[in-house]
């Protein structure tokens, strides 16, 4: 298989389809108190849908600005869902969170997960701002 490619900029050129193991894929520093690194294997043309991975650690809370869909790769996460449930994610788990839930979480030190933000028409995502 050749070397994974991410297409940060949603081209609809079928020679351009991401693909690849999940950790293959390049990444980067992500700027966040939680965040080690991130990688973005699809960004949608318009900026409304964004898939990647996340390797992260630690604690927060958090409100999405966004709906996100979350698959456990790697370690375990905790979450604490204002006026929901608590509950543990394991690798292989998955979660839908909509916009506007409050949640605080716990990640294993070797935490990390594919994910896809989803924000709606016209609204662009900005993975530095979320």
């Amino acid at each position: 298989m050749p070397a994974s490619t991410p297409n940060p900029s949603g081209s609809a050129d079928p020679k351009l389809i991401p693909y690849g193991q999940w950790e293959s894929f390049p990444s980067e520093k992500y700027n966040k108190p939680w965040g080690d690194k991130k990688c973005i294997i699809y960004n949608s043309p318009n900026r409304d849908v964004l898939a990647g991975t996340i390797y992260a650690h630690g604690k927060g809370t958090y409100t999405w600005p966004c709906d996100e869909f979350i698959y456990v790769s790697r370690g375990w996460i905790t979450w604490e869902v204002l006026g929901g449930e608590s509950f543990k994610l394991v690798e292989g788990d998955v979660i839908y969170i909509k916009e506007g839930t409050t949640a605080s979480y716990e990640m294993s030190p070797d935490y990390a997960n594919i994910i896809v933000f989803y924000s709606g028409e016209g609204k662009e995502l900005n993975v530095e701002d979320d």
